[in-house]
């Protein structure tokens, strides 16, 4: 579509040898076919292919003009895959650990898993023939961050919910960001729609989105509520009552303290301080039921936190294995 269009554009085969480093070798490829076009190139990576525009600008002859993130993870420099899976879907990075410790490699779609993300039969048998499933050697590689990414002008399309923070981090940054209504596949569905939506970001981002020099090109979770002097107690902490973002469940309820806190805005996920074993608590490193953060607000006195998460893995917030912390009644 962006080449009836007018666009000299171009979808590189990935080429490498099986082994690591996988993003220098993939990022290699997209480079040296962006560097026959041209004129200036933008960029556009989506799903996991964001967090390798980075090394493919800085394999380009000149800056991109831009780099666009369709419904794609951002870059954190020395992050692998499966790090940066787990700040966008918790619970779904933890199955995909334990599938790829069991030896079994993804992507694994079959015709049937993207029927209602794919209507089209014949695009859907197309899309699952490319399928190059791998192993953890791919998921475990740290993807650097080059320095020449400094200067890169940013902007995020949105198709599906799965995205809605890379979407509000990229939102709170500054770029140009675009939500439509859709699927992860979308540009297998309506590639009209997408196309024109990439042209009109590109545009937007040329004209007006600070360059990432201006940016911290690392995850974090922008509160939306604006700043707030918050008030912690006499031993730093503060209380954190934790709630499903969809359905208003009380899930549990625990402390931070500001450094806590900052890890928390910063990852994506709930880091707590445990008062009984006087420690951080990095909730479900251990049993894999991590919360990703949906907001974070404070109450009138800003001295009590309300965290609006997505209860992950098992969906099990308490140690008793029960879904809620509270389910004990109180009678007089």
């Amino acid at each position: 579509m962006l080449r009836e269009g007018g666009c000299h554009a171009v979808v590189p085969d990935l080429h490498d040898h099986g082994r690591p480093p996988f993003s220098v070798q993939h990022a290699a490829s997209v480079a040296a076919a962006a560097n026959a076009l041209h004129g200036p190139v933008v960029l556009v990576g989506h799903s996991g292919a964001g967090p390798l525009l980075p090394q493919v600008a800085a394999g380009l002859r000149q800056p991109p003009l831009a780099a666009l993130f369709a419904d794609a993870g951002l870059p954190v420099d020395g992050a692998t895959r499966l790090d940066l899976i787990g700040m966008e879907q918790p619970s779904a990075a933890a199955q995909l650990a334990a599938d790829l410790a069991a030896g079994r490699p993804f992507p694994s779609w079959s015709s049937d898993d993207l029927r209602e993300l794919v209507p089209d039969e014949t695009v859907r048998d197309h899309l699952i023939a490319g399928l190059r499933p791998r192993g953890s050697d791919y998921f475990s590689e740290p993807i650097a961050i080059p320095a020449a990414w400094s200067s890169v002008r940013c902007g995020y399309l949105r198709f599906s919910q799965a995205y809605d923070v890379p979407a509000r981090i990229a939102e709170a940054r500054g770029w140009p960001v675009t939500r439509l209504d859709a699927g992860h596949f979308h540009p297998l569905v309506d590639p009209v729609g997408v196309t024109d939506a990439l042209l009109s970001m590109g545009s937007e981002v040329a004209l007006r989105a600070p360059a990432a020099a201006a940016l911290d090109p690392t995850w974090a979770v922008p509160a939306r509520h604006g700043e707030v002097a918050l008030h912690f107690d006499e031993r730093g902490l503060i209380p954190a009552v934790v709630q499903q973002h969809d359905t208003g469940e009380v899930l549990m309820v625990a402390w931070m303290t500001q450094e806590s806190l900052d890890e928390t805005l910063a990852t994506g996920q709930t880091v707590f301080w445990s008062r009984s074993r006087d420690e951080r608590w990095h909730k479900g490193a251990t049993s894999g039921n991590t919360q990703r953060v949906v907001d974070v607000i404070a109450d009138c006195d800003a001295d009590v936190l309300l965290i609006k998460v997505e209860q992950g893995g098992a969906g099990v917030a308490c140690h008793t294995g029960a879904r809620s912390c509270f389910f004990q009644p109180v009678t007089g």
